[in-house]
């Protein structure tokens, strides 16, 4: 965890996503993989000499070159979406992201961020609902989002019905569309590999998810109120009635804290189990 904290602190969400990835892989050194990025780096470094000034300042840089830059990440690189696994933990861990080429939005969308800015573009993303979008200030006056899965330029039309389509939502609100905080990124990667270890049924490694976004959201009940799930399928019943609590204090009018509260004598009455 002082890791991925450190990783945050400098505004560094690949490092944090590589940090991240080693809990659950043990096996894998972060040293190798920052290496495997800087080679990819360099091979779309090699398309894109004239990228930068010759000072190595970078320059103002138009969005087709910015679009080029994209394409090259999925052509050359062989980047894609798997649409087959959207709910694989593999594509929201980095270290699979980079040996086989698939990820989601916000994976993939960290990687070019990150090669994006060592080759003098000042990417950024945002969470927009449901998908993770990329965001290239141009000018002062003038935003290009792109899609991460596509190099698609994405226009305000697109982004409202998209925004209409995944939250049933008419106007789609300007701050919708503000960069994200490196911290907001990480806590959407965390949240992605929570459900996909519940869709796969690792039910040890999403709690081990849950705790990494309890500790980086303490205010967040709701990520309390996942966690007092998780522990009382596996039957860990006294820290289950603790973010029992603690959601039901925090939202009294939440539908579940109605729920969790019926709940509340039968887990009492259940046996300590200890693992």
């Amino acid at each position: 965890m002082i890791k991925l904290r450190q990783a945050i602190a400098e505004n560094d969400a690949l490092l944090a996503a590589l940090d991240i990835a080693s809990i659950f892989t043990p096996t894998m050194s972060v040293v190798e993989y920052q290496t495997k990025i800087s080679e990819l780096e360099l091979r779309l470094a090699a398309t894109h000499a004239d990228s930068a000034s010759p000072n190595n300042q970078p320059t103002v840089l138009s969005i087709k070159r910015l679009q080029h830059l994209i394409c090259g990440f999925h052509r050359q690189l062989l980047f894609s979406a798997d649409p087959t696994q959207i709910l694989s933990s593999k594509n929201c861990l980095m270290n699979h992201v980079v040996d086989f080429r698939r990820g989601l939005p916000v994976t993939m969308g960290i990687l070019l961020i990150h090669i994006a800015r060592q080759l003098g573009y000042d990417l950024q993303g945002v969470n927009f609902p449901g998908h993770f979008i990329l965001r290239y200030q141009h000018t002062a006056t003038r935003s290009y989002f792109i899609d991460p899965l596509t190099a698609e330029c994405m226009s305000f039309r697109q982004l409202e019905t998209l925004y209409q389509d995944i939250t049933g939502e008419e106007e789609l609100e300007e701050e919708v569309l503000l960069p994200a905080s490196t911290q907001a990124i990480v806590v959407r990667l965390l949240s992605n590999l929570k459900s996909a270890f519940l869709y796969e049924e690792q039910f040890h490694h999403a709690l081990s998810c849950v705790d990494l976004l309890v500790q980086l959201c303490p205010d967040d009940p709701y990520e309390r109120r996942d966690r007092g799930v998780l522990l009382h399928q596996m039957e860990c019943h006294k820290v289950a009635l603790e973010d029992y609590h603690h959601f039901i204090k925090s939202c009294p009018a939440d539908p579940a804290a109605q729920l969790l509260k019926l709940q509340l004598r039968h887990v009492q009455a259940l046996p300590v189990v200890l693992h």
